[in-house]
């Protein structure tokens, strides 16, 4: 496996989060892997994998191009993204009450902590992929554009109305973009439903665990109970990582 990093701003100390709810953090537990979710599944955000105005009045310049190309360009760029897999982070020091607030829909959550340099180092190395590790870069679409030379751009720009998500991407692509015949009819039957997962060693990928700011005393014992389970079944020491929310602190007048 190879492992692209393109992450800008940032440098392998950079904290990241991922805030999950407690099943996820229970899948994450149980099966090792960071799950990939399909681009196309991302509904929030119907632009995923868009091209600005910008980049698509630059594409009638291309010598020699006509409307049923620029149509058939359009089909495989909608197409490709049922063949790219995604896990988002959010790069910050400190813990994001925004991000509770939006990831959550409850108190029973956390959000595991970890550095770009763990991440990249947590991720086993025993499959045959390119794997993109990407600062997300955050753009006005009715006015701005991007090399659209790599088709990964693409899935590496987002919306300035997004820029609170400080987000890092992992992602894999199943095909290659020069495959346009293969996107377009699938003859190889490589897509994936509902996404992917990639395996991790958990001791190198936790950094600390934080509970959700107004989590009930039983859902902290119950994080801690499974925490314990696992580091006596795989020899580990997840359970002294967790950590109260900063946010959970009394303030002092």
């Amino acid at each position: 496996m190879t492992i692209n990093f393109n992450i800008g701003k940032y440098d392998n100390n950079q904290k990241v989060w991922r805030y999950l709810d407690f099943t996820k953090f229970i899948s994450l537990m149980d099966s090792e892997k960071l799950f990939l979710a399909r681009a196309d599944s991302f509904t929030d955000d119907p632009f995923e994998g868009s091209y600005p105005i910008k980049n698509i009045e630059s594409r009638k310049s291309i010598p020699g191009i006509t409307s049923d190309l620029l149509i058939e360009l359009e089909r495989v760029n909608k197409k490709f993204k049922e063949y790219v897999y995604i896990n988002c982070w959010h790069a910050n020091d400190y813990e994001s009450a925004a991000m509770w607030n939006l990831y959550l829909k409850s108190n029973e959550g956390l959000t595991v902590q970890t550095s770009l340099g763990r991440l990249a180092r947590s991720i086993k190395n025993d499959r045959d992929y390119i794997l993109h590790i990407h600062e997300i870069k955050y753009i006005d679409y009715s006015k701005d554009g991007f090399n659209d030379n790599n088709v990964m751009e693409a899935f590496c720009h987002k919306r300035k109305s997004f820029e609170h998500e400080r987000e890092i991407r992992l992602i894999r692509t199943l095909l290659q973009y020069s495959e346009a015949n293969d996107i377009l009819n699938d003859p190889k039957n490589i897509i994936v439903q509902g996404g992917l997962a990639i395996d991790v060693d958990l001791d190198i990928l936790v950094e600390n665990i934080f509970i959700a700011p107004n989590a009930p005393g039983w859902f902290i014992d119950l994080v801690k109970a499974v925490l314990i389970r696992y580091d006596l079944i795989y020899n580990t020491s997840l359970f002294s990582r967790v950590r109260k929310s900063d946010l959970r602190f009394d303030p002092i007048f």
